[in-house]
């Protein structure tokens, strides 16, 4: 798990909360398509609802930025955004699905300039 006192998550003006449950066949499309954002000021946390799929281990290694709330059972997806929206001190919160993949100028559209 990463330390969600990181000071990139506590500048970032927009965190972005991804809850995931055995999502590896999601995750990297999300993930590239989020780190191709126009809009830079963001920081991603992952909630993991108890996966079994190595989602975690691969998120730690090919997005090392990101940081990870593991949850110790699979509470769903209220719980795990609820997680993720109470481990943040960003001026903005976007909720994410793992299954989505965003266009490069979705937070530029979406954040107060």
């Amino acid at each position: 798990m990463h330390d969600l006192s990181d000071q990139n998550q506590g500048l970032a003006r927009v965190t972005i909360v991804i809850p995931n449950w055995n999502g590896i066949k999601w995750l990297p499309d999300c993930l590239a398509s989020i780190a191709n954002q126009t809009f830079k000021d963001y920081h991603i946390i992952i909630v993991d609802n108890h996966s079994s799929d190595g989602s975690v281990a691969w998120v730690s290694q090919n997005f090392p930025n990101t940081s990870i709330i593991q949850l110790d059972r699979n509470q769903g997806f209220a719980a795990a955004v609820n997680a993720g929206i109470k481990a943040t001190h960003s001026q903005y919160i976007s909720l994410l699905n793992s299954d989505t993949q965003v266009q490069s100028r979705w937070l530029e559209h979406r954040s107060v300039h």
